[in-house]
């Protein structure tokens, strides 16, 4: 039997998750009601058998996993299939950690597990959805772009980088640069189309050359929208790049060739060429009052190869939506009436019992005495590119949105104002990840006077990004304010932390945090840290770690006694690095080793006049060869010596 006192375990019946406590020979020793929803055996049933008797679900490697990592006093953290009373199965995603008696050995383990069965499912519709859009991208030949009006970037992805012969990450994301890579003699009218859509907030949709760095001209087709707020000011436009080169070769061709198919029919390798593209041509006589269709053409209308004019009209009404019909017809009348040379519309046909997106365009030919002797023209099936575009532009409006409140959002808790101290100088910085998403993460800081004239300063990182990361920051970052005032207890102002974050996150999210109260007028600190980095100490001779013991993060599975303060003293002329570990942490490099980098620059630095340079020099130092693959908090406290009062 293990030496637990098994009465403090009833805390585990008030916790929403399934809860199980091991013996070291895999004996059920507490089973809470949370196990008992989850698994289906009660907690008379469980208690004193083996687990394994009772779930059956542990293959051979995870068994040896779970205990690798257990003799290794670490947590193991995975997925598994389990088998309920019922001999139903269920995956859940378990945490299983080692507890330790008094002298340190290992006496029985805590698992933590939840359903997962339905989050997983989720999550392999989103990769299957992910990459279904990834193929349409790629056959489509189209990337996506974004502008954000506030900062004037515009941002393409490796696909819409591709379309103007750019290697991927190498556009300078500006508006004057993707205008210089238009062909100059488009330049202005795509510069008026853009201010157009942007002064109506409403659809871009235009053609035009660009010229590649090694001076080839492409054709690109340019669709977007236009982003406004609740109250219509315009916030920036989102849209796609559709590479049409073939499409307009193709167009050349069928133009140059409709003379030669009027008397001499369609060349087979174009015939293959249109039913590849999904192309259809045709070419209206005005002296013979004859339409010549191509076979592709011919096949969209379920018609004869040669037709009179007004058999081509009434193959077209026949095969056109029933809401596309007038707009159609008034489409080729208007271009006609207007002399117009060319004209372009969408509509849709049905062809073989499907409703296509078609995109039809027209040119209209004159003789020298401005009379009408020909029109001719195509559809082009363009039904895939389509609702590839709307869930583009569907996804990238939400995450403009959500982006956009994250950001609100931690703009306005990041920069808290700082009380002003005569002896102590206090400053940050916030930093956001480089990377490709745009989500927002969870890292903070915070320094705010307590009623008895002390100061709290507070460091944290919640996992995550996006709103949610975001939302469960401020709400951690006030509650961490309002327990602040009411006990004198650090390592009891930690508990009651991590029992608000397990009632208010909203999934298996957790969060690590520094606390530091400072008593002003004599240097005196007193820290508490949940699973945070240490703080940094600096003065003019040396650069050390304080020896802060880390409890487990807040979320964390943990005991009424996992948080205990540390005490110190911060003389004139010394400071202190509280950070988040975006500062230190690199891809396969150890935290101890990344920690030690961080000391080391700065000690190499040489000594800081004042709290803000102590934060620049610590991004300058960690950040300036390396790209920010996480966010980044800052904040330092110096104590002001009396040269420089």
């Amino acid at each position: 039997m293990t030496s637990i006192d098994l009465s403090q375990l009833r805390v585990l019946d008030a916790i929403d998750h399934a809860v199980t406590v091991l013996g070291r020979d895999g004996v059920v020793l507490a089973w809470n009601p949370g196990a008992e929803a989850l698994f289906g055996w009660t907690a008379a049933e469980a208690t004193g058998r083996r687990v394994t008797d009772l779930l059956d679900t542990e293959t051979p490697y995870q068994n040896e996993a779970i205990k690798a990592a257990i003799a290794r006093g670490v947590a193991w953290v995975g997925d598994y299939e389990a088998r309920r009373k019922d001999n139903s199965t269920v995956l859940v995603h378990s945490s299983v950690s080692p507890v330790r008696d008094d002298t340190g050995e290992i006496v029985a383990t805590v698992s933590v597990s939840n359903d997962v069965s339905e989050r997983r499912s989720l999550e392999d519709m989103v990769r299957q959805d992910g990459e279904r859009l990834r193929i349409a991208f790629a056959t489509a030949r189209m990337g996506a772009w974004s502008w954000d009006a506030a900062t004037d970037a515009v941002t393409w992805d490796e696909h819409m980088e591709a379309r103007y012969g750019l290697s991927p990450g190498t556009f300078g994301g500006t508006f004057e640069e993707y205008v210089s890579r238009v062909h100059p003699d488009d330049r202005d009218r795509v510069v008026e189309g853009v201010a157009a859509v942007k002064e109506a907030a409403g659809d871009l949709m235009s053609e035009h050359r660009v010229v590649w760095p090694d001076g080839t001209v492409h054709w690109l087709e340019a669709r977007g929208r236009a982003l406004v707020d609740d109250h219509g000011v315009f916030l920036g436009m989102v849209g796609v790049g559709i590479d049409i080169d073939e499409r307009k070769q193709l167009e050349a061709l069928m133009l140059e060739a409709s003379q030669l198919r009027a008397t001499a029919g369609l060349v087979s390798d174009l015939q293959e060429a249109e039913r590849i593209a999904r192309l259809g041509s045709w070419r209206w006589e005005a002296a013979s009052n004859t339409v010549t269709l191509s076979a592709e053409m011919a096949r969209m209308l379920a018609s004869e190869r040669t037709i009179s004019g007004t058999d081509f009209q009434d193959a077209l009404q026949r095969a056109a939506h029933p809401d596309d019909r007038p707009e159609l017809t008034r489409s080729a009348n208007e271009a006609l009436r207007s002399r117009r040379r060319r004209y372009v519309m969408e509509c849709r046909l049905v062809v073989d019992g499907d409703v296509r997106q078609m995109v039809h365009r027209g040119e209209i030919l004159f003789d020298d005495a401005d009379g009408i002797v020909a029109v001719r023209g195509t559809f082009q099936d363009v039904t895939e590119q389509r609702v590839a575009e709307t869930a583009l532009l569907a996804a990238r409006e939400r995450l403009a949105r959500e982006r956009r409140a994250v950001q609100v959002l931690q703009e306005t808790l990041i920069r808290p104002g700082f009380p002003a101290l005569d002896a102590f100088d206090i400053a940050a910085s916030y930093l956001p990840a480089e990377d490709d998403t745009g989500e927002i993460g969870g890292d903070w800081y915070d320094a705010f006077l307590l009623p008895d004239g002390r100061v709290m300063l507070a460091v944290g990182d919640v996992s995550g990004h996006g709103l949610s990361s975001a939302r469960l920051m401020a709400k951690l970052r006030h509650a961490t304010r309002a327990y602040a005032c009411i006990g004198e207890d650090l390592a009891d102002l930690l508990t009651r932390l991590d029992g608000f974050l397990n009632q208010f996150r909203d999934d298996i999210q957790i969060a690590t945090l520094l606390l530091a109260r400072l008593e002003p007028d004599t240097g005196k600190l007193e820290f508490v840290s949940a699973g945070h980095p240490p703080p940094l100490q600096l003065s003019q001779q040396e650069s050390m770690f304080l020896d802060v013991r880390p409890g487990p993060p807040l979320g964390a599975p943990s005991d009424p006694e996992s948080f205990t303060s540390t005490r110190a003293v911060l003389e004139p002329g010394h400071a202190l690095l509280f950070y988040t570990d975006g500062l230190v942490e690199r891809r396969n490099e150890a935290l101890d080793r990344s920690l030690e980098r961080l000391r080391e620059a700065l000690r190499a630095a040489g000594s800081v006049e004042t709290a803000e340079a102590l934060c620049e020099a610590a991004i300058r130092v960690s950040l300036a060869d390396t790209r920010r693959e996480d966010d980044v908090c800052v904040l330092a406290l110096r104590r002001i010596t009396a040269d420089n009062d």
